[in-house]
């Protein structure tokens, strides 16, 4: 089975190999691709839905020889007056079927939402405030937050697999 990702982040391309791996039991090539979101470097919102549904038709558009073609994007929520980051994931197959899933949700302070808003981007503000180069391409910021319980591929794989819950419902609902 051949899977795109759209994107290059070895977190990223991690995550959807264990969370395919363990879903379809037999072998998974991952592939990253690099490929434009559409929304910029911080997403928010629905802007982060938009992403990852431009990340996997981008792919998809690149690449034809895939199985399935996943979009991630990482993104900032505002509801209730508090911010909160999650990954939102769209997984689309061979037969343009689509499902979409997200990873968990954390909150992040007001203060650290406004830094992130002036710079524009969450992983540039984490590497300054906890100097850890590179940190997306690590433990990301849950890392930090939950002291290592949880990591960035952990929550991504969690997003992924409930992306894949939804294309399994069709294949049972198929079935019935």
């Amino acid at each position: 089975m051949k899977v795109y990702v759209g994107s290059k982040n070895r977190v990223k391309i991690e995550a959807v190999k264990s969370a395919f791996s363990k879903f379809f039991e037999k072998d998974v090539e991952v592939i990253g691709v690099s490929v434009d979101n559409g929304v910029g470097k911080q997403p928010y919102d629905e802007q982060t839905w938009k992403g990852a549904i431009n990340r996997a038709k981008n792919a998809m558009k690149e690449y034809r020889d895939g199985d399935f073609w996943v979009g991630i994007e990482s993104g900032i929520f505002s509801q209730y007056d508090r911010y909160f980051v999650a990954n939102c994931i769209v997984v689309m197959d061979k037969n343009g079927n689509w499902s979409f899933g997200m990873s968990p949700w954390f909150e992040i302070t007001k203060e650290l939402y406004e830094r992130i808003r002036k710079s524009e981007e969450m992983e540039r503000v984490m590497e300054e405030l906890f100097n850890i180069k590179d940190i997306g391409e690590k433990m990301g910021a849950i890392g930090v937050f939950t002291k290592g319980i949880m990591n960035r591929k952990e929550l991504t794989e969690y997003g992924v697999i409930a992306a894949l819950a939804g294309y399994w419902e069709r294949k049972l609902l198929e079935k019935s």
